[in-house]
């Protein structure tokens, strides 16, 4: 009890990337002065070198709050009245140390001396750190201080140091290799799982924790055979998902609220080890509309999610911090010092709830392993959830990470409401490039779309809409702008959407109501007379897809009285996945994983391994939508539809069109609402409108439509 609880309080004091828990050595050098030094290099004017350290629970420095503070995190032991800091031989808790609190320090190294070296001396009930930081090109170095480790012993560069047990520690700059494996990995002892670290709460979120199998002072658990750990986790008897690369000290987000337990298992070539002891813990927050995969068989889930919007330590003019704009940071998976490091990562899923109701409200895929940031363009304001996942070349995702202790578990975008929302079923869209801007200030005729030459556009096409016409595809070339001048005089909605080339999937839209005059050089033109043909829609598929099987479970055997250790190995076959229907019923066979259920300790589990269960999926029959109103406005280029509930349905997909049998369709929507507004500037000038509707119910993560409701003529208002 008295060690898990230690390893709780030197956890909770993580904040954004946890090391592991042991103890890193002094920089191993002869010199005394700071310019000869070894430093890790933090970005191209800044580096660093701790010199010495002995407090209990340090981890690697890392950048955090955006890139904006170089964060030092320790055991939550060393309390803050008892910690003192001094930079340059001076003792302060304020100027370039932004924040400071019981095993966390934040600096601004934005605020150290240019071409100097600056050394700043962390003193604690535990021990102590100096670390000295190389801004610019210095033109020489002064004396190093020598620092004092627990046991009061005087430590100077280059002396070999060991951890308060005695152990000797490994090198901060060497890479460990997993050693071959003869019989499974020893139990994972000391799992912690937390949502509250006094002053601060993570809602929808929690944060694990263990002895590092690596770690020779585990003296219980140390295991150099060990390659991962996995994680269970189980609500009301049952599994919701198993996490198969856990990150350690990482904080997963994407729970609903309530009462949990979660076990854990080492890893190594032959396979899981021992279940480790049960915890419960309980996850405050919203109750979020999505479900967690039964396996996150991914990469490790990533770490240092933070929020760049709302950051009281990011400026004002970051262009996270404008309107409909959310911006978050993490560490990039290709950071090799990290524990969330990941070489088969190729990019990330960011998830996005509506905080308050806990439905999704858009998920957008950012391209690249060494990707830190993004900063989504025309998010409706409102406060969000903000999650993480890691995805490698197989599509494979890891768990969510959310933010950890230290900030608010939401943010809030300010501006614009904003109906743009996109449910986490449709295939991930793009993302607006950053500084994308509607400009007509200083234009005599038409207007000019703008973005950063910095956007990374690769595999997507930016095009343009007018009235809802798309009057141009692909407007990024080879300059960051796009100037139209066609069209004739009038005030016009315009919009900006970002489409992949691979499969027409677009982003949400930049919009703005413009007046613009015609170029009196040319034949001003409506929007339907620019209508580019190139322009192509997503279209839902209406053929039944095939999907990589899910992974086949089968129940390891242990030795005897211990609990079945679960191993996961692709089941070699494709099988068919339930797709669209047209108002039929299907009924499709699906391979189905065998869970871990939650052990109970009170029953004694055998080892008999258990094969794979194969189930037919119930069919599952669609009832027909009704469209039981819809009326315009005589000018308007807006359409109020109010829909029949079906049964079981959780959207509607809509269309309006010029003619009864629907050959000339004007727009295509989906929504979740039963009354609900379509907007198209062609709606204003057409004397007869038709809309119909079809019910969409998802079962098991398989998508069924129904039939189209019969055609309803719109109603046109004088």
């Amino acid at each position: 009890m008295k060690r898990s609880k230690k390893f709780s309080a030197i956890i909770c004091a993580i904040a954004i990337i946890v090391s592991t828990i042991t103890y890193y050595p002094t920089n191993n050098v002869s010199a005394t002065t700071y310019d000869s030094l070894t430093y890790t290099t933090l970005d191209s004017n800044l580096s660093y070198c701790i010199v010495s350290q002995s407090i209990e629970g340090w981890s690697a420095p890392f950048y955090g709050d955006g890139g904006v503070t170089f964060q030092l995190i320790y055991s939550a032991d060393n309390k803050k009245a008892d910690t003192k800091i001094s930079i340059n031989g001076t003792e302060t808790t304020s100027g370039v140390v932004t924040f400071y609190d019981q095993g966390t320090v934040k600096v601004n190294p934005q605020l150290f001396e240019d071409n100097a070296y600056t050394e700043m001396v962390i003193t604690t009930t535990t021990g102590s750190a100096t670390i000295v930081f190389k801004k610019g090109n210095p033109s020489g170095g002064g004396e190093i201080v020598t620092t004092t480790n627990s046991s009061g012993e005087v430590i100077t560069p280059g002396q070999d140091t060991t951890n308060p047990s005695g152990t000797e520690t490994t090198k901060q700059s060497e890479q460990t290799t997993a050693k071959p494996a003869t019989s499974l990995p020893k139990k994972v002892i000391g799992l912690v799982a937390n949502s509250k670290s006094d002053p601060y709460t993570i809602e929808n979120a929690i944060m694990f924790a263990w002895a590092g199998a690596d770690d020779p002072a585990n003296v219980a658990g140390y295991d150099p055979t060990v390659t991962s750990t996995v994680i269970y986790i189980y609500k009301d008897g049952k599994q919701v998902t198993k996490i198969g690369n856990a990150t350690k000290g990482g904080v997963v987000g994407g729970l609903s609220a309530g009462s949990y337990t979660a076990q854990a298992a080492n890893v190594n070539s032959m396979g899981e080890g021992e279940l480790s002891e049960k915890v419960s813990f309980t996850v405050t927050g919203a109750t979020l509309n999505y479900t967690y995969p039964v396996s996150c068989i991914g990469p490790k889930t990533p770490a240092g999610l933070s929020y760049i919007t709302g950051n009281p330590e990011v400026p004002a003019d970051n262009p996270a911090q404008a309107d409909n704009k959310l911006g978050v940071a993490w560490a990039a998976s290709s950071e090799a010092s990290i524990p969330s490091a990941d070489s088969s990562v190729v990019g990330y899923n960011l998830y996005l709830f509506d905080a308050k109701t806990g439905t999704p409200y858009r998920r957008v895929y950012v391209d690249g392993i060494t990707k830190s940031n993004v900063i989504l363009e025309s998010v409706s304001a409102g406060e969000y959830l903000a999650y993480l996942s890691a995805v490698d070349a197989e599509g494979r995702e890891s768990a969510l990470a959310a933010t950890s202790f230290g900030q608010s578990s939401k943010v809030t975008v300010k501006g614009q409401v904003i109906d743009n929302a996109q449910s986490f079923d449709k295939p991930n869209q793009p993302n607006l490039p950053l500084g994308l801007s509607i400009l007509t200030e200083g234009i005599k005729y038409g207007f000019t779309i703008a973005w950063s030459g910095e956007a990374d556009l690769t595999g997507q096409r930016l095009n343009l809409f007018v009235d809802g016409v798309c009057i141009k595809v692909g407007i990024n070339g080879n300059v960051a702008s796009y100037y139209e001048n066609r069209l004739a005089t009038g005030t016009y909605e315009v919009e900006v959407r970002s489409q992949y080339t691979s499969n027409n999937v677009e982003s949400f839209g930049l919009k703005k109501t413009v007046s613009i005059k015609a170029d009196p050089g040319l034949t001003g033109k409506t929007p339907a007379e620019l209508a580019d043909p190139a322009y192509s829609e997503y279209e839902e598929p209406t053929t039944n897809p095939t999907t990589a099987a899910e992974p086949t479970t089968t129940a390891k055997p242990t030795s005897e009285n211990e609990t079945p250790v679960v191993e996961t190995t692709p089941s070699g076959e494709t099988p068919p996945e339930v797709g669209t229907t047209t108002g039929k019923t299907e009924t499709t066979s699906a391979v189905e994983t065998t869970k871990p259920k939650e052990p109970d300790a009170n029953v004694e589990t055998t080892t008999k391994k258990q094969p794979s269960q194969i189930t037919k999926n119930s069919p599952v029959k669609v009832g027909k939508a009704v469209v039981k109103k819809a009326v315009k406005n005589k000018n308007a280029k807006k359409i109020s539809l109010k829909l029949k509930r079906v049964k079981g349905a959780i959207k509607y997909k809509v269309q309006i069109a010029k003619d009864k049998k629907f050959k000339k369709i004007i727009v295509t929507k989906t929504t979740k609402k039963l009354a609900y507004s379509v907007l198209n500037g062609k709606f204003k000038k057409t004397k007869k409108l038709y809309a119909r509707a079809k019910a969409i119910i998802v079962k098991e993560k398989k998508i069924y439509q129904g039939k189209w409701s019969n055609p309803k003529l719109v109603k046109i208002k004088k």
